[in-house]
């Protein structure tokens, strides 16, 4: 936990997720920012625990199971929400938007893929959009097996998520954490759509896997 941002703040991180590997010597020798990179960041793992053990391993060290290796499979990258961060360009963004304005967003008839599309009205904060208005909507046409956010909402939010226009399940969302939104079968691109109740529901992050 790091609700402070201590260990973010001291590592000027500004990515979720983000990888840091320290040797023996207290050194960062190795970063590594989003998902994947997962065999090149366990080799690494492997080729410090060598050194500090002054010896090679008998057994190289085995991936734990439920890590997935995608190859390639996912077609949209992580979209951080806020001006801090800028990596989530909305679909339908106004024009000179500005830091911590709020605004009304309709959803235009035409989207473009891998980037989301808010509705109702929402502020533009730092690290997240929050929703003001009571009911809202985020639409995002993506590539990938599953779908997560990171989110919350102090008074407890309800979200419906449909996929390709039918239901898929419902969540509510209350702490600061990841909420996983869609369970799929295969990397195959599909719109998803959350409709959101309860204002002050703020997204930070969409990561995929």
């Amino acid at each position: 936990m790091d609700s402070d941002h201590a260990t973010w703040d001291a590592y000027d991180n500004q990515y979720w997720p983000a990888k840091y590997l320290i040797d023996k010597n207290g050194n960062i020798v190795y970063t590594h920012f989003g998902e994947g990179a997962y065999e090149t960041t366990e080799a690494k793992i492997q080729e410090l625990l060598k050194d500090l053990n002054n010896a090679s391993a008998e057994k190289p060290i085995s991936k734990p199971a439920q890590v997935e290796t995608v190859n390639g499979s996912i077609g949209t990258q992580e979209l951080y929400f806020g001006y801090n961060f800028k990596r989530a360009l909305l679909g339908n963004e106004p024009d000179n938007m500005k830091s911590e304005g709020s605004y009304v967003f309709t959803i235009p008839e035409q989207i473009s893929p891998n980037r989301p599309y808010l509705e109702g009205e929402w502020k533009n904060n730092a690290d997240n959009f929050e929703l003001v208005s009571n009911t809202g909507s985020i639409l995002l046409f993506y590539k990938a097996k599953n779908v997560n956010i990171v989110a919350s909402s102090k008074s407890g939010s309800q979200i419906i998520v449909n996929i390709g226009g039918k239901k898929h399940k419902e969540l509510t969302v209350n702490n600061a954490e990841l909420y996983r939104v869609v369970e799929g079968n295969d990397y195959e691109a599909r719109l998803v759509e959350l409709n959101i109740t309860g204002s002050g529901f703020k997204i930070n992050t969409f990561t995929f896997g």
